[in-house]
């Protein structure tokens, strides 16, 4: 799947879990790109090495609890975040073989209070990831995070 595949997919599956077309600014649709693009690397480097396509779909509704002054933080560079583990776990068979019968999509959404912040939906394979713009750390914690629910 090349990467305007991938962006148009990915840009599909975000409008699934955003508001309707119409009620979205041109501000919230141009965030909404913003993200995809930041994203875009780590789900073709979660693809090479895992050798698995990912949706992803970002919380479009999540992103309404930001503080107004968090909102130009990098959203899509934490949901890489959790591709990037992926992407890592799978630098071995028994990784890959882990993300690749246990995760089909990604859900990325902004959730400060939710702990744990990586949840694995066994029956639907979804991996939920949920983090803080606030967390530092999110982003060295996540493959552990992982690696411990796989």
């Amino acid at each position: 799947m090349n990467m305007l595949r991938i962006l148009c997919f990915v840009a599909a599956a975000t409008a699934a879990f955003s508001t309707p077309v119409a009620a979205q600014s041109l501000a919230e649709k141009r965030q909404q790109a913003a993200w995809v693009d930041q994203v875009q690397s780590s789900i073709a480097s979660t693809k090479q090495n895992c050798g698995k396509d990912v949706t992803v779909s970002f919380d479009v509704e999540s992103w309404s609890k930001v503080p107004e002054d968090q909102k130009t933080f990098a959203f899509g560079e934490y949901c890489g975040a959790c591709l990037m583990a992926m992407s890592r776990i799978c630098g071995d068979e028994l990784g890959k073989e882990a993300v690749t019968t246990q995760i089909d999509k990604v859900i990325c959404r902004y959730h400060a209070e939710q702990q744990p912040k990586l949840v694995i939906d066994k029956a639907t394979k979804t991996l939920d990831c949920s983090f803080d713009l606030h967390d530092m750390q999110f982003q060295a914690e996540a493959r552990a995070a992982l690696e411990k629910i796989l």
